[in-house]
């Protein structure tokens, strides 16, 4: 009689574990066939509501999560193929990593593009140049509900970073046809912009600043109690964020730049 492969039936206990955790917050979980390295689409709803929000999860499990943890306990570090960092590093939707320990039956979880991102420029080149990553997890990653509505923050988050991105684009053209008037063809689909050739001088007015999205809002919201102008809201920002970090020892200013993060994790 043949017997399953441990690693086999590892696998289905990670998936089933993972999926009662997602299934209780009334999440769709949906198994994707072909392994491209993404093992199941998440689908977050709301009330019940389906919402336009989702993830990816690569589920993988350990009999031994000694092997892979710190001397403190605190991280894990896991290898992953490298030719999926560089396929995940593209998506607008965040990639979870999960990793099922068999004997106390917690499911580890790790954002890579956020992981990935806040590396150094140096460190990402090198880690591209082998052919495994070592992803680091932290042991307070864990799936549950309340972890698991972290993640559906830094997904709304990222959906719509790209929302923003497009908005800005739209303002930035418009500002350089009404200010310069260039007439600038942008289409983003095609992948093509065009630009009038020749040089553009700026004047010694200093910099005209525009807000959109959340902070047009806190801007118009500023304004309204202070009588400040923009450029003023923004220059008293910048100052007193950099004296507070200049208040804090290196450590803590280090992990407040990181929090600063859009995707952190």
């Amino acid at each position: 009689m043949t017997k399953r492969p441990r690693s086999h039936v590892l696998e289905d206990q990670a998936a089933a574990c993972l999926c009662a955790h997602i299934s209780d917050t009334g999440w769709i979980v949906e198994p994707l066939g072909k392994d491209y390295g993404e093992d199941f689409l998440v689908r977050i709803f709301k009330n019940e509501t389906a919402t336009e929000f989702g993830f990816f999860i690569q589920s993988k499990a350990t009999d031994s999560l000694h092997r892979y943890l710190s001397k403190d306990g605190s991280k894990i570090s896991f290898p992953i193929e490298t030719k999926h960092i560089r396929h995940w590093e593209r998506f607008w939707e965040p990639v979870v990593v999960t990793l099922y320990d068999a004997k106390t039956k917690i499911v580890y979880w790790q954002i890579v593009q956020s992981w990935f991102q806040r590396l150094s420029q140096k460190s990402r080149a090198n880690i591209l140049e082998k052919s495994t990553v070592i992803l680091h997890i932290p042991t307070s990653n864990q799936i549950n509900k309340k972890d698991l509505s972290r993640v559906e923050a830094i997904t709304e988050r990222r959906f719509k970073r790209f929302e923003l991105e497009q908005q800005g684009a739209k303002i930035l053209i418009q500002r350089l046809e009404d200010n310069l008037g260039l007439k600038i063809e942008y289409n983003a689909q095609n992948g093509i912009i065009m630009i009038p050739s020749g040089k553009f001088v700026t004047d010694n007015d200093g910099s005209k600043v525009v807000f959109f999205g959340k902070m047009a809002s806190m801007v118009e919201e500023i304004t309204a109690r202070t009588n400040k102008t923009p450029l003023e809201i923004l220059t008293d920002g910048i100052n007193g964020l950099t004296q507070a970090i200049k208040g804090m020892n290196k450590l803590e200013a280090k992990r407040f730049l990181a929090n600063l993060h859009d995707d952190d994790a």
